[in-house]
């Protein structure tokens, strides 16, 4: 009586939810999956991603694997930018013995952030309004050589354009805002 062994296998899939409009430049990092199982096994799988996208073998298959049950846990999720998290595919699977592998999908969804930006004046009592009327520009530069202006209309000594404004998408990381000028507006 011959009796062979068949071993199991198993392949995982990284997946990534990145929403519409964010820049995809400054998103690099490395997830890591560690699959433990029977008889003490434990292995992590790495995902490189490069402005938002998987750039190594994806998927992966764990091969020569002893049927049982293994655990799927993400202890590396790239800090910088901050914002990923897991969304699905983590917990437990089975793997058996053959040629059909498990499959399980791991997905992460990217959060971005978001900045709003208020503009005040501050115009001494007794001064004629009708020659406030002008344009306050302001840049907001960020990582990945993010550079937006926002415009704000001052009509009569009123903000008469969006205020506050609200800029998405944004990498969660710090930015500058700076007033390059505050041109067509009357000295002072």
């Amino acid at each position: 009586v011959v009796n062979q062994y068949t071993p199991g296998c198993l392949t995982i899939t990284k997946t990534l939810d990145i929403p519409a409009g964010v820049p995809l430049a400054d998103l690099d990092g490395t997830f890591i999956i560690n699959v433990a199982g029977p008889g003490g096994y434990s292995q992590n799988v790495s995902f490189t991603v490069v402005n938002g996208v998987i750039t190594s073998t994806n998927p992966v298959t764990l091969s020569n694997l002893i049927p049982g049950v293994y655990t799927l846990t993400e202890p590396g999720i790239p800090g910088t930018p901050a914002g990923w998290a897991n969304l699905s595919g983590l917990g437990t699977i089975t793997v058996n013995s053959g040629a059909t592998c498990a499959a399980r999908t791991v997905v992460n969804q990217y959060t971005p952030g978001c900045l709003t930006i208020t503009k005040t004046l501050d115009i001494p009592a007794g001064v004629p309004l009708a020659l406030l009327d002008g344009t306050f520009i302001i840049n907001v530069a960020g990582p990945g050589g993010f550079s937006q202006n926002v415009s704000f209309t001052v009509v009569d000594g009123v903000i008469t354009s969006t205020n506050p404004v609200t800029l998405n998408n944004l990498i969660p990381r710090t930015y500058t805002l700076t007033e390059p000028g505050i041109p067509g507006t009357p000295a002072g």
